[in-house]
């Protein structure tokens, strides 16, 4: 069966949190994959070089929804969420690596695949797991 899947005009950065945006439906597409794309499924293409050479710049990516289950050590879309209800999230595709629960705070921690990026930590409250990485479907020139 094949599954249409909504390809948001949402850019996610690969790299430091991008620009406050809100996402919508650019079109409908039937991604070419291995795995298949089932309800909650979505393709967004990526800004940014901190998760290369598994996700290159400009690549499109499926993502599923919801985020159930343990984090560590999946590649997830996050938001950041602004204090501002006014404005839009922020998002990033990372690596989920520690998350540190101290008394009342909880602490995420946020890696890239590529070195020269440094770990991102964020409070737990702070951040929301939007999608997780199927699949790299291709990238633009």
């Amino acid at each position: 069966m094949v599954t249409p899947c909504p390809l948001l005009s949402l850019r996610p950065a690969a790299g430091a949190f991008g620009s406050a945006e809100f996402a919508e439906i650019e079109e409908w597409v039937v991604p070419v994959t291995r795995s298949p794309a089932g309800a909650g499924s979505f393709v967004a293409q990526i800004a940014g070089t901190s998760m290369e050479p598994s996700i290159p710049e400009n690549s499109y990516v499926l993502f599923r929804t919801p985020v159930r289950g343990p984090l560590t050590g999946r590649t997830l879309l996050v938001e950041l969420r602004d204090v501002d209800p006014e404005a839009a999230g922020r998002y990033v595709v990372k690596r989920v690596g520690t998350i540190d629960r101290k008394r009342k705070t909880i602490k995420v921690q946020l890696l890239s695949e590529a070195q020269s990026h440094a770990p991102l930590v964020v409070d737990g409250d702070d951040v929301r797991f939007v999608g997780e990485v199927v699949e790299v479907l291709g990238r633009t020139r």
